[in-house]
């Protein structure tokens, strides 16, 4: 008995142990989720519109600059074709603003739309896995003292079922022989 409750104890350590862990990673994943929700969401956001506006700038100023490159070189008489190569270089840079606007536009549309409720759904997922490993692990912890509890009722009734066949013998012992028989010294005879 000595060796069963002895085994009962490093479980029950164990089982503090894993509640310990499961109740630390339930902080971990709130944490996470709060610091997501006050500062990750907030400065994901704040970058995508951010890039999105700079797209935006950027296509304004290559709209803007092409435009008094026009004005100033229309109708120039330059005859060694740098007012050509300087407006061709003014479209093809708002050639490549309209670009970057429009990958600005889908990027900060999947960062609105899909990034960030993506990574706000798997830390909110987080939580819910940790709280129901607490739940699991709690619920398991219960069924393994019930276990226990039953195991011990279970030897004890075996232990009593064994002391009243001893103290059967003992009487049949006594009935038969007439000699009154120690219990110490009955023991030793059956061990």
């Amino acid at each position: 008995m000595e060796i069963s409750e002895f085994q009962w104890h490093l479980a029950e350590d164990e089982a503090e142990h894993q509640r310990e862990s499961e109740h630390r990673a339930l902080e971990e994943a709130n944490r996470d989720l709060h610091l997501f929700h006050e500062f990750g969401e907030a400065k994901k956001t704040h970058g995508a519109h951010q890039s999105l506006a700079y797209a935006e700038n950027r296509l304004q100023d290559a709209e803007a600059e092409l435009e008094q490159l026009s004005t100033l070189y229309e109708g120039s008489e330059l005859e060694d074709g740098t007012a050509e190569l300087i407006l061709s270089r003014g479209e093809r840079q708002l050639d490549q603003a309209r670009k970057s606007l429009e990958q600005a536009r889908r990027d900060h549309h999947v960062s609105l739309s899909i990034e960030i409720p993506k990574q706000r759904e798997s830390l909110e997922r987080a939580v819910s896995d940790a709280e129901r490993a607490m739940e699991r692990g709690d619920i398991e912890r219960q069924i393994a003292e019930m276990e226990h509890e039953l195991g011990s009722q279970q030897q004890h009734r075996e232990l009593d079922k064994l002391r009243e066949k001893l103290e059967e013998a003992r009487h049949d012992l006594r009935d038969m022989t007439g000699e009154v028989v120690e219990p110490r010294s009955l023991v030793w005879r059956l061990f």
